[in-house]
């Protein structure tokens, strides 16, 4: 099975790499990814104590994973907990949120790769934070007699349809995952039906809700102001993990809007920071001028008022949601599953999103029957909304203060999966 898959993967390699050639993101992230299979810089491993390492994809998974990795530290001060990541943004989150830990970047799922991965750092235990099952690395922790859980598991309806097309292949590398910590009775119910046994799943609720903050850092959140030129009563429009037909609408709203508000400011985060010159060019074409906040480090513009703010920076946009009057959460307009918008609703700020939010379905539920957030059906629904909150701060004011109640009210999960893990770890 593995050669078969090395096969694979290598024709997927000679196939793809016209494309990785072409981007440097995609270059750049098969470099990393090829040292860590080859054995990568040294890691500071304490021969001493036993190694945990905690698997992350990229930055969302790495920021739900902070409270975790700090409670297995308090709960296992024996152990040395390791945190790997697939992508250079989720390397720069963890380095970032996480100071001070051993930090490596997983390496592509080759059989040999994966071996002499382990073999270097001879966890005790891998944890895998949502889900990102590899079924060579699978297999060769189970050859090696390393225990695997699943941790804030969860699977969407589309993920599991792709698994049962493959259920021969799919049933074997999830029988491998010894536990299943999954956030929900929903979740649950998907991978029994891929055939993982009921005693091995365990609802023990999402840890996000745990890593999310419900206040800002207000020594940031005055700089961020300083530097936007954002005082305390500027209307401020936020559009976070943006693509670009979301960013041409929210320009032609945003030009619409400074009719009724004449200090609105708009600050838009695309998902992807390659695509810099695009929004830019979204942002001229809308007639607008923009300021890229990397800039705005050492000298502020002139007049920022007639000017939109590109984040063109990682990991600071968390904090930058708390400016907001209002933010949209993007990936949700078009068809692209949505992205995080329990973060900016739990700062209290009002959060709105599109239909398209299959890849965050409990939380949209979760924020939508708190009466926190507001999902529009499209541009024109998002323009309307955005009008009516901004012409009223108190129901901006109910909705922040919903979400608040009903994100602390879900916080605990972190502990129900410490208690799972030290019953195996143990």
């Amino acid at each position: 099975m593995s050669f078969i898959l090395d096969c694979f993967y290598v024709a997927l390699l000679v196939v793809g790499m016209p494309l990785v050639l072409a981007s440097r993101k995609l270059r750049r992230g098969l470099w990393v990814r090829l040292r860590a299979a080859l054995g990568g810089r040294r890691l500071r491993i304490d021969p001493g104590r036993g190694v945990v390492l905690v698997h992350c994809v990229s930055v969302g998974e790495v920021a739900a994973a902070v409270s975790l990795v700090e409670a297995l530290e308090r709960t296992f001060p024996d152990r040395q907990v390791v945190v790997s990541t697939t992508t250079p943004p989720g390397m720069a989150t963890a380095a970032r949120r996480l100071p001070g830990r051993v930090l490596t970047y997983f390496p592509f799922d080759f059989s040999l790769g994966v071996s002499r991965f382990l073999d270097r750092l001879s966890p005790e235990m891998v944890i895998l934070m949502e889900l990102e099952a590899w079924p060579n690395f699978l297999r060769a922790a189970e050859l090696r007699g390393i225990p695997v859980v699943l941790t804030n598991g969860r699977l969407t309806e589309l993920s599991l349809r792709r698994y049962l097309k493959l259920s021969f292949f799919s049933r074997e590398v999830f029988s491998r995952i010894g536990r299943y910590l999954v956030q929900s009775e929903e979740y649950r119910e998907r991978f029994l039906r891929l055939g993982v046994p009921e005693d091995r799943i365990v609802v023990a609720g999402n840890i996000k809700y745990d890593s999310v903050r419900l206040r800002a850092d207000e020594q940031k959140l005055g700089r961020f102001r300083d530097m936007f030129r954002v005082g305390q009563g500027t209307l401020v429009l936020v559009g976070g993990s943006t693509y670009a037909a979301e960013e041409k609408a929210l320009v032609r709203i945003f030009k619409k809007l400074r009719a009724y508000h004449l200090d609105l400011r708009l600050i838009l985060a695309p998902r992807q920071l390659d695509r810099l010159d695009e929004v830019k060019s979204v942002v001229e074409e809308g007639g607008l001028k923009y300021a890229l906040r990397s800039r705005l480090e050492t000298k502020s513009p002139d007049d920022l008022v007639e000017r939109v703010i590109v984040l063109d920076t990682v990991g600071e946009l968390a904090d930058i949601y708390a400016l907001g009057s209002v933010v949209f959460v993007g990936g949700s307009l078009i068809d692209r599953g949505g992205h995080n918008m329990v973060e900016p609703a739990a700062l209290g700020v009002p959060t709105l999103f599109g239909p398209h939010t299959y890849h965050f379905n409990q939380s949209t539920r979760f924020l939508l029957d708190a009466h926190a957030a507001v999902m529009v059906k499209d541009e024109y629904e998002l323009e309307d909304v955005l009008k009516r909150l901004l012409e009223s701060p108190k129901i901006r004011e109910m909705m922040g203060a919903n979400a608040r109640r009903a994100v602390l009210n879900e916080k605990g999960a972190v502990e129900r999966h410490i208690t799972e893990i030290s019953q195996i770890l143990s």
